[in-house]
């Protein structure tokens, strides 16, 4: 590009960068003298070797290179024939060196510290991989051929990380790996129900994919949040409601039929045997009066317990309500289904009061201060209405779970028509943080939870038959389909893609940019740095927190009688993967550390893969794995 230019104007274009760059000199570390011209001048033959004089005083050896490169250049100036070269070079020398020096001082780079934290993080990701080869056999799961598309994705995620590309367009890579974990569930179905599901659950995910618009390169392409928020606002609103009835609608039918009701087998032929009781003895004995007087008192006697009996197992029979903890197991259910129903309309209320959505449904001041009366009046308590709601919901399902385990139906017989106890309380706390979530999330993206709910429960056909028919929860019905070849993967490596992709369905990216902080502050009346934080994180981790739970459920449905042995598994094989990515991602921006790229690009995803470490792994899904475990642990002992 300065092939064009002349000696002269070389010299001066590289005089004007080389005096910006000290003035940033001087201006970073003010015990730099100025540079005079004279004395410049003056000292034109002195050969001063700057390394060797200020070998510890980086600020004055490079003043001294500085008025040598100027010295130079004047020389060049006023002596006919002299090397231009040599002032082109002297400059280059100072400003390569003070370049250096700029960049380290103001990035502030620990090159020791930073191979000490990328030691450790080995250390920890080794430990995380032996702790995962004893209890999942990790030589066992490469070789099995179901699980070679995760191996896949862990090799192509390697090899990707270190491209700017990928943590610009990361979506792009959990939507690919989702579609893909879905065509092949697809190809190796074997049967026509598991066939239909899967091809629905595509249909879903590519409409999902198409809702936010997300990454750099195509963040300005249109997609159907901004149709939404522009065009068909009023519809957007009409689809939040029918997307949170459409949650709750499934979370009552799946409560109705979830929970245990005494098996019809159990209470059979209570009619008949009162009516066999119930007949006159046609015997006759010849006895005493006072003989036949006892007999007639016992046998009446006999009866009436017979009775009393076969009508409290007819009750039973057809209320499910047999002892104390079944009655408070049927109240707690009705408490909580009233909680997520109540939690759900607050939180629709809360963004239609917010954001003027009753105006967009056409709506007058009249009826929406009616309809208005079922939250609370002030538009921060609405929001503390949803987080009260949410708690007391998880308190009545841990109740839930208590009395189910004391009330001696703990589902663990496949014959039952009911779901086991770690099944149940999974899905109650699917159920239970759902409309939190709705609140914390944009307006937009409300409808994306009945994607996301209705793709989950296609990953089991009893999901979809409680909510089409009127059935039963029945142990034996469902099986997951191994496919053709043993090439079919696994529900919870599928549901890991999509816990992955829900970030970026919601709008977010690796950009600070994206961060939502108009939810943080819903129901704060005052700033409060942890609140805010904790809301911050909720609100930008919906989706994964969603799936997370999902999951959960997943983990329930393949091994009911070992539920706590299979989530320790798989919360070892998550926290394995991120110490993998984590590990990675501080080889590459230690090497990458004076990139062009690195603060734009590299160090906000460092910063977004601590949060997915720390807040996502480590605070929700660690802790919440071991209260849960522990949880259950205790209620086997009761």
């Amino acid at each position: 590009m300065l092939s064009e230019y002349s000696e002269g104007e070389l010299l001066r274009l590289l005089q004007l960068s080389a005096f910006q760059m000290f003035g940033v000199v001087r201006a970073n570390d003010p015990s730099v003298a100025d540079v005079d011209m004279q004395m410049v001048v003056s000292n034109l033959d002195a050969p001063v070797d700057c390394d060797s004089v200020y070998d510890n005083d980086t600020g004055n050896n490079l003043r001294c290179k500085y008025m040598r490169a100027l010295a130079a250049h004047h020389i060049v100036g006023n002596t006919k024939g002299a090397d231009a070269k040599a002032a082109v070079r002297r400059y280059y020398q100072f400003m390569e060196h003070a370049n250096e020096h700029l960049s380290r001082t103001f990035s502030g780079y620990d090159l020791e510290a930073m191979c000490s934290g990328i030691l450790f993080i080995g250390i920890a990701t080794a430990g995380l991989f032996l702790l995962t080869k004893r209890s999942l056999g990790l030589f066992s799961f490469f070789a099995s051929t179901a699980n070679w598309p995760a191996v896949g994705m862990v090799v192509t995620y390697a090899a990707s990380v270190a491209s700017s590309s990928l943590i610009e367009e990361e979506h792009q890579y959990w939507y690919f790996w989702v579609q893909t974990m879905l065509v092949l569930r697809l190809v190796t179905s074997s049967s026509k129900g598991s066939l239909a599901r899967t091809l629905l659950q595509m249909c879903l995910f590519r409409v999902a994919r198409a809702w936010n618009q997300t990454g750099q390169k195509w963040a300005g392409e249109l997609d159907i949040r901004h149709y939404l928020n522009t065009t068909y606002t009023r519809e957007m609103w009409l689809l939040a409601i029918m997307a949170a009835l459409w949650v709750n609608v499934w979370i009552y039918r799946l409560q109705i039929y979830l929970y245990p009701r005494p098996s019809r087998e159990r209470i059979t032929g209570p009619i008949g045997e009162v009516m066999r009781h119930s007949r006159p003895s046609t015997r006759t004995h010849k006895a005493s009066a006072h003989l036949m007087a006892y007999r007639r008192d016992h046998e009446l006697s006999e009866r009436r317990k017979v009775v009393e009996e076969s009508a409290r197992r007819v009750v039973t029979l057809y209320t499910g309500v047999e002892t104390t903890e079944q009655r408070m197991l049927v109240l707690g259910q009705r408490v909580l289904r009233a909680l997520v129903a109540y939690a759900s309309t607050c939180a629709l209320v809360y963004h239609l009061d917010r954001n003027a959505g009753w105006e967009a449904l056409g709506l007058d001041s009249s009826t929406w201060d009616i309809i208005r009366l079922c939250a609370p009046p002030d538009l921060a308590n609405v929001a503390r209405m949803v987080y009260m709601c949410t708690g007391v919901a998880g308190i009545a399902g841990t109740a839930c779970a208590w009395w189910r385990a004391r009330s001696g139906f703990d589902g663990q017989n496949p014959c039952e028509e009911q779901a086991t106890l770690t099944q149940a309380a999974a899905l109650d706390t699917l159920a239970t943080i759902t409309p939190l979530l709705m609140l914390l999330s944009r307006p937009h993206n409300i409808a994306v939870f009945a994607l996301f709910t209705t793709i989950f429960a296609l990953f089991d056909g009893r999901l979809v038959r409680l909510w089409a028919l009127r059935g039963s929860w029945i142990q034996k019905a469902e099986r997951e389909d191994h496919g053709r070849a043993g090439w079919r993967p696994t529900r919870e490596i599928t549901v890991f893609c999509l816990l992955n992709a829900s970030f970026y369905v919601l709008g977010n990216s690796n950009s600070l940019a994206s961060l939502d902080l108009s939810n943080a502050y819903a129901g704060v009346s005052r700033y409060n740095e942890n609140l805010v934080g904790v809301l911050l994180f909720v609100a930008n981790w919906a989706g994964p927190l969603w799936w997370a739970a999902a999951g959960l459920c997943v983990l329930s449905f393949r091994k009911p009688a070992a539920a706590d042995r299979v989530i320790t598994d798989a919360l070892a094989s998550a926290h394995l993967w991120q110490a993998c990515a984590l590990l990675l991602l501080s080889i590459v921006v230690t090497s990458l550390r004076t990139h062009l790229f690195i603060w734009s690009v590299f160090s906000p995803r460092y910063l977004y893969q601590i949060g997915w470490l720390v807040g996502f792994y480590t605070v929700s899904l660690t802790l919440g794995g071991i209260a849960w475990v522990t949880g259950f642990s205790l209620l086997s002992l009761k």
